[in-house]
This record gives C-alpha cells, structure tokens and sequence, in this order.
C-alpha cells in the first residue's frame, strides 16, 4: 500500500449546453443489481442513478464553507440535489452551502475515502469540495458505464499511441484539473504531453516515487493508467514495473 502526500488544486471553467434531465435506463430489478463504483471489478459497468441534474451539468469549481464567496450558486444547489438523489440526504436545495450540507459532503468523502481523502493523506473529511471529490461527484454524476480497467494504452513517449478516445479521456480528466485548456482532441500534441507531467508531478507518489523518479514524463505509462483508473473508479490489479517490482496502492 503506497499512501499518498497532501495537498490541493482547483479547477476553473464551467460548462454550457442544452437543458434536459439525468434518468437511468435500469429498471427496479437492474437498479438492485448496481455495483458500488469505488470497487467494481473488471468487466463490470458501474451503474446509474436517476436524478434531476441537467445533463450538461458538471461540477467544475470548488465548493467551500469558510470561503462563500468561491461558491457558484448553481453548483451549490446541484450538490444538495446530488447527495438527496444518491446519497439519501434530505438537504434543503438552495444556494447556501451551509452546516447541514457541510456534514452531507464530510459522509460522502469518508464513504469513498480511497478516492477522495487517501490520495490526499487526509484522516479525516474535510467537507471542502476540491479536485477528487469533485471528480467523484461527476463520475457518479454521468453515470459513466465504464468497463474496467478504463484506461490501459500507453500514449505519448517515443513509442506510444498517439490518437485515440483514451487519449480524449485523458485529456477530459487534464482539463477538470485545470492543467490542459483543451480542447479534448483525442491526439496527444504537445499541450497534452505537457499537462501529463504536470500531472504526475501533482500526485508523484503514485506515479513517479514508484519507479524511483523526480521529473514527470509526460508518458502515459503503468502507474500513469493505474491513477487515471482509480479516478474514475476502477480498482485495477497491482503492476509490474521493470526492475523495480510490484506496485499497488
């Protein structure tokens, strides 16, 4: 088990579309088969929750009780509606991130510590929407119908794949860290390469510390697609890493 170091981020930019409404396919039955996203094995698509939310909603920016004035009103309101919708909360849907809320978001984070509060070396909940809880919220959000392991080429380098819809997906995570300005092409140019190392070197413990390194490499590698897994939710197996071992967290 690697543990990873603290730390922060934000992410700017919102998003604009047409209106409309989240509704799941699943019936009662299927709805009663979901699988908890945070372990979904391999080959199993994770599930989706009927909700309100528009379609086109993401949640792109932080959320903070000591700091109301970073707040988007629209995101605070989107949030209460998503921990009533899927977390069974009863929040009062406004455009106040109160105590209440606060509480809701701290239950949320400790049910999917892994994702949210490990990464960070975190203890404890904080109840501040940042970068993985964000990207937590959103992927059960778009109710995703992943098959794990979601990500498994190695792009970019001097002998990887260089255009596909992995790379977009890649690219998409780059951009909600506010590392890449986009736009999610698909081909990974330089901006992209670029982004990678930011990116490694933001979460170095899990990619860079395992193979006894210090600089990014903007190649999208082993312990590269192992983070970008367990983001969106896949709990892969551990990896080889040539001359150096197993590694897993």
């Amino acid at each position: 088990m690697v543990s990873t170091s603290g730390g922060g981020g934000s992410s700017g930019g919102g998003s604009s579309g047409g209106g409309g409404s989240r509704t799941s396919s699943n019936d009662d039955d299927d709805a009663a088969d979901s699988v908890d996203p945070v372990s979904a094995p391999e080959g199993v698509p994770v599930a989706t929750v009927p909700t309100t939310i528009p379609s086109w909603f993401t949640f792109d920016t932080n959320i903070s009780f000591i700091q109301p004035e970073i707040n988007d009103p629209a995101a605070v309101r989107y949030l209460a509606q998503f921990l009533n919708d899927f977390e069974g909360e009863q929040l009062i849907v406004n455009d106040t991130y109160d105590a209440a809320d606060v509480a809701a978001v701290q239950r949320f984070q400790t049910k999917y510590r892994q994702e949210i509060l490990d990464i960070w070396n975190l203890d404890a909940a904080t109840g501040y929407v940042g970068i993985t809880t964000r990207l937590k919220l959103n992927f059960l959000l778009q109710g995703q119908v992943t098959t794990c392991p979601a990500f498994t080429e190695f792009n970019g380098g001097r002998d990887g794949i260089f255009q596909s819809d992995e790379v977009r997906r890649t690219q998409e995570i780059l951009m909600k860290l506010d590392l890449f300005a986009g736009p999610a092409t698909g081909f990974w140019d330089p901006w992209t390469h670029e982004a990678l190392i930011d990116f490694q070197e933001l979460f170095r413990e899990v990619m860079l510390d395992p193979w006894n390194i210090t600089k990014g490499t903007g190649y999208k590698y082993k312990t590269t697609n192992k983070f970008l897994n367990y983001f969106v939710g896949c709990d892969t197996a551990p990896v080889e890493l040539e001359g150096v071992g197993t590694f897993d967290f």
